[in-house]
Formats: C-alpha cells, sequence, structure tokens
C-alpha cells in the first residue's frame, strides 16, 4: 500500500518514515507484553466506545477547512515530532495489546488528535501498519502458543509458537490483490465523502467490538 501511494505522488521526508514507524513499533512491542498483565478485553471496550463516539463527532461535525491538502508534510517542529511518535506508539500498544487492525485505531488518533489531511490518513496509517505487523510477527514466534481459534489442519500444520503462516499467507494474498484498487479510490475521494466513509468504517469497528465483549 505504501508503494502505491507514493506511485500516486505521496511522499514524505524519509525522517518522518522513521518517527511515524518506529513510534508504531515501540507502541507494538510494548502492546505484546501487555497483553499477559491487562485483559484485552477490556482495552477493546474502552476503545470501542471511545471509537464510536469518535464517529458520531465526524458525522455532526464540520468539515475542517485544512481537510484535504495536495502538497503537505508532517511538521518539522521537534515538540511536533514527539507527538506524532508519542500517538504512533498509543496505537502500536492497543494493537499489540488488543490483536485489532492497526487502520482502525490510527484513523481516528490522526484525524482526531495530529489533524493529518483525509486524503494523506491512508498513506501515512500504512506506514506505521507495516512496521508494526513486522514487529509484532517477530515478537510472537517467540511467544509461546496463545489461545487460537478452532482450525483445519491446513493452518495448523503452518503455525509456529503463537503465529500461523497459513493465515498470514491467505490474508496477506487478499490484500495485495485489493491495495492498488483501494489506493486508487482513495486518492479519488473528495473530503466530505472520505470524511462519511471513515465515520461508518469507525461506526462498524466499534459495534463489532462491543457486540463481542459487552454483555448486556
Amino acid at each position: 500500500n505504501t508503494r502505491n501511494f507514493i506511485k500516486k505522488g505521496k511522499k514524505i521526508p524519509f525522517s518522518n518514515f522513521f518517527i511515524f514507524g518506529t513510534g508504531m513499533a515501540t507502541g507494538v512491542s510494548a502492546g505484546v507484553y501487555i497483553v499477559n498483565i491487562l485483559d484485552p478485553d477490556i482495552i477493546k471496550t474502552i476503545f470501542g466506545v471511545t471509537v464510536f463516539l469518535v464517529a458520531l463527532k465526524m458525522i455532526l461535525g464540520e468539515v475542517p477547512k485544512n481537510s484535504y491538502q495536495e502538497k503537505w508534510s508532517p511538521s518539522s517542529d521537534l515538540m511536533d515530532r514527539i507527538k506524532y511518535f508519542s500517538s504512533c506508539m498509543a496505537g502500536g500498544v492497543i494493537a499489540g495489546s488488543t490483536g485489532l487492525g492497526g487502520g482502525a485505531i490510527l484513523v481516528p488518533i490522526f484525524i482526531t488528535v495530529l489533524l493529518i489531511p483525509y486524503n494523506w490518513v491512508s498513506f501515512l496509517s500504512n506506514i506505521c501498519m507495516g512496521s508494526g505487523a513486522l514487529v509484532g510477527i517477530l515478537l510472537f514466534l517467540n511467544t509461546p502458543s496463545l489461545q487460537m481459534p478452532v482450525l483445519p489442519d491446513f493452518f495448523i500444520n503452518f503455525q509456529y509458537n503463537s503465529v500461523n503462516f497459513g493465515l498470514i499467507l491467505l490474508l496477506s494474498s487478499g490484500s495485495l490483490l485489493s491495495s492498488s484498487a483501494g489506493v486508487k479510490i482513495s486518492e479519488s475521494l473528495d473530503p466530505k465523502t472520505a470524511r462519511r466513509l471513515f465515520a461508518v468504517l469507525l461506526i462498524l469497528v466499534s459495534l463489532k467490538i462491543l457486540k463481542n465483549y459487552v454483555t448486556f
């Protein structure tokens, strides 16, 4: 995805790649260890409620004037860079400790905390997710097998500790096949439509989380 966005003209200084990527990787590293201390279901429930409220704010609020910028780059100010790193690290902690997809976490953080233009959110979140996923896999390779869903023998035969390479192969193949189309759609959206789609995505994610982890 990151490569496809770059081919479409999205570019930021390498130092920003490093800040966003290492922030996410650091958070994921901490999250993998936190999962053995805290109850992931509690974290997911809190996060699900938060995401739902963010989505409502996006639907009811007005589109910011800077929501679309053709030429944009993260600030080089030291305090802003610390803010970028800290925000990505916070997203990484949630992703690493709950197993929630990085995009569902980073989209609300980028929009509401970092105020990143909508047409740059997908690009930056993919940078973070790539580094976070790599670090997460390496760490879980050294983690004894966690409780896994019942899987066909094909998948079980390709599992090492807590990493199932059969599932990774299928999920990655699907993602790679749809990546180019996703980037094209993202680049063609106007700010208002992008805002609505982000909001719908967040509502679906939050409802899914709350459905699974909240008992009424």
